[in-house]
């Protein structure tokens, strides 16, 4: 783990017009994927992310995804369902976050 805690995810999630969030080559694991994923749950507004050049697997990788594109939101106007997100470039191009978790839930 990188050190992200609490804080970290305070410090997102107080960021709700945050638009791009750039987290390469950060050596973050699935345990800051966590943490990434609790700071932005509320934000609205994400439209990129990227995660590419760390060690995140699937695991984290559905971390986030419920947390933007959250599978109990009542509407997708609560849900951030248009963010892409760059993992792992060039294995994995820019995707819908909603798609890759697809993905990952029917193997």
């Amino acid at each position: 783990m990188t050190g992200l805690d609490r804080r970290h995810a305070t410090s997102l999630a107080n960021n709700t017009g945050l638009e791009r969030l750039d987290l390469s080559h950060n050596h973050l694991n699935d345990e800051d994927a966590a943490v990434i994923a609790i700071g932005l749950k509320h934000n609205r507004k994400l439209k990129w992310l990227n995660i590419g050049n760390n060690s995140i697997s699937d695991d984290g990788f559905v971390s986030l995804c419920c947390a933007i594109y959250s599978p109990n939101a009542q509407e997708l106007v609560d849900c951030n369902h248009s963010c892409e997100v760059e993992w792992d470039v060039p294995t994995h191009p820019p995707i819908n976050f909603a798609t890759r978790l697809i993905d990952i839930l029917s193997q």
